[in-house]
């Protein structure tokens, strides 16, 4: 028994470094280059490392800190993400002025979602030319844009995945 137990604890080691080293080889795409030149942060103010969306649909979170919709909103996104294995990654945008009352807003997330700089946050507003918050953009894992009206697919089919955001 206790040999079966070291096989296991064995393997499972022998796995999460192979995963590691497969994780430090991945470069990071145009797409994410393109997207975050100055790169992402988590949430809660941590660096993030752009690799590890690489082979993940992304989500481009449109919203405000004077937005009365966005809990309910970023909770079904919280949901939609777990329900996705997360195979989905929650970029939070801010399209208001308020930049410091952003940041202490989506602190609450920690690491479960990512935010976008300031000043990319500007550029991906006026580049997707967002009006109103809550907006949600989707790109499925191959990086194709996959859905323009995000919020609408979310509610829609809530609890499942929209079928086309793989």
């Amino acid at each position: 028994m206790r040999l079966l137990a070291f096989g296991v604890i064995f393997a499972l080691l022998l796995s999460c470094s192979i995963n590691v080293h497969n994780y430090e080889e991945k470069v990071v795409s145009n797409f994410l280059k393109s997207k975050f030149p100055d790169g992402l942060h988590y949430t809660d103010g941590d660096t993030a490392d752009l690799r590890m969306l690489e082979d993940k649909a992304i989500a481009f979170y449109f919203t405000s800190v004077n937005n009365p919709q966005s809990l309910e909103v970023e909770e079904l996104l919280k949901d939609m993400a777990v329900k996705y294995h997360y195979r989905l990654s929650i970029v939070f945008i801010n399209s208001g002025p308020e930049k410091t009352e952003f940041e202490e807003k989506v602190k609450r997330h920690g690491d479960s979602f990512f935010m976008a700089s300031e000043k990319q946050s500007k550029v991906l507003t006026s580049k997707y030319d967002v009006k109103v918050t809550p907006s949600l953009i989707v790109y499925g894992r191959n990086k194709k844009l996959v859905d323009e009206k995000g919020i609408d697919s979310l509610v829609q089919t809530f609890p499942r995945i929209p079928g086309h955001w793989e």
